[in-house]
């Protein structure tokens, strides 16, 4: 029951954490775009629908299985057991193909093989800096308990 509850915080909090970033980016674009009312997503994606309630409602939905992706993903870096690249891996191929459909149902790009490969481009230099990032602090990490364990047995 322990586990569940830990899962279901995690869950929750991923969905509202996902809803609050999806809505405070639309809101973003709709004010960099000048529209005259607050639009969930592109043109393209809002125009599937017959109001703009409708399409907010359908954002909504897929920022919150935006949120519980990454959210589920971050429980990969708990596996103390699993290398630093390891987890990178595993949490990059969760949130690739958990987060991708969700950004295309959501009209974040145009569907067209150049926003495609500038999406995997990006995607792939965010993990590489991560990554490169998790393995600076773990080696600084790694040096501070050497130097512990020097002065400890120099002394």
């Amino acid at each position: 029951m322990k586990t569940f509850n830990r899962y279901f915080i995690v869950g929750f909090k991923g969905i509202f954490i996902g809803i609050a970033i999806g809505f405070l980016m639309s809101l973003l674009f709709s004010f960099i775009y000048k529209t005259p009312t607050f639009v969930p997503s592109s043109s393209d994606f809002y125009l599937k629908y017959s109001n703009l309630r409708i399409a907010t409602g359908i954002s909504t939905l897929l920022w919150a299985g935006m949120g519980l992706v990454f959210s589920f993903a971050s429980l990969v870096f708990r596996v103390d057991k699993w290398s630093i690249t390891k987890r990178t891996i595993v949490n990059f191929v969760i949130t690739f193909f958990g987060f991708t459909p969700l950004a295309i149902l959501a009209g974040w790009f145009p569907s067209t093989a150049y926003w495609y490969a500038f999406y995997v481009v990006t995607f792939l230099i965010t993990y590489t800096v991560m990554w490169i990032i998790s393995m600076n602090i773990a080696r600084s990490h790694v040096r501070e308990i050497n130097e512990r364990i020097q002065q400890l047995n120099g002394k």
